[in-house]
């Protein structure tokens, strides 16, 4: 690997772990000094504290896809849902209007967020066909190389009692072993 090289792969791993760190990295479970259990996104400042799960990237929300008039809407009607003060009328005014005027955009947003989620599988899936497919090319010039030195081998055990055409075919051999072949 060239120093060029080395550098900015040096450089995409320390930016992915920055990243991994902003986000959060994972949920923290901790005993506080009184006996209660409390869960934080951060490593508790006490001692007792254990993390029992890892996040991974967030996954993009629907509301990011959706119009401000109805997520304004759609959050009127969880909080009169959650607030026991609302009559059940304006609930259900509410439930009208949003199905009414925002159930098709949020279908929408939904399989806007669907079609990204399967991008991202999609392009997970290509990476690793493509690692793989390289894995099996390395592979096979590996097996071919191994068997081009056995023959080169086996035949300059002989070379002895080669005649001339059979030694310019060895020394062609040789070449092309040593072109295709260098570092093994």
């Amino acid at each position: 690997m060239t120093p060029t090289r080395l550098a900015w792969a040096a450089l995409a791993v320390l930016a992915l772990t920055g990243m991994a760190r902003a986000e959060g990295a994972g949920v923290y479970k901790c005993r506080k000094p009184d006996g209660t259990t409390a869960f934080s996104d951060r490593p508790c400042p006490e001692a007792d504290s254990t993390q029992i799960a890892r996040l991974g990237p967030k996954a993009p929300e629907a509301s990011q896809f959706m119009s401000p008039r109805c997520l304004r809407l759609r959050e009127q009607l969880n909080q009169a849902g959650s607030d026991g003060g609302a009559d059940e009328s304006t609930r259900q005014q509410l439930d009208y209007r949003y199905q009414r005027d925002c159930y098709a955009e949020e279908q929408d947003a939904n399989e806007k967020v669907n079609q990204l989620m399967e991008d991202v599988r999609n392009r997970s899936l290509q990476e690793r066909r493509a690692l793989a497919q390289a894995k099996a090319r390395q592979e096979r010039e590996f097996a071919q190389c191994v068997e081009l030195r056995n023959s080169l081998r086996a035949r300059r055990a002989r070379e002895a009692e080669m005649t001339a055409g059979e030694r310019g075919d060895l020394e062609r051999l040789a070449a092309a072993f040593e072109q295709r072949c260098r570092g093994l």
